[in-house]
């Protein structure tokens, strides 16, 4: 592992324990409820790109 992706590690631990919303890297312990939530809403995101290809709509993969 780098230095510099150590020093993201590092970071991350410092501004959590302030209380401060890290929006790097960041070292957490297994989650497999959270894991399937974000599973499901990449399907939902996904559906929805779906159904505004199909109208011919505009879309971005949010």
């Amino acid at each position: 592992m780098s230095i510099k992706v150590k020093d993201c590690f590092v970071n991350a631990k410092k501004e959590e324990e302030k209380g401060r919303k890290h929006k790097g890297l960041f070292v957490a312990e297994k989650d497999d409820e959270k894991a399937e939530e974000y599973v499901k809403k990449a399907k939902r995101n996904l559906e929805i790109c779906e159904l505004y290809k199909e109208k011919r709509l505009d879309y971005k993969i949010p």
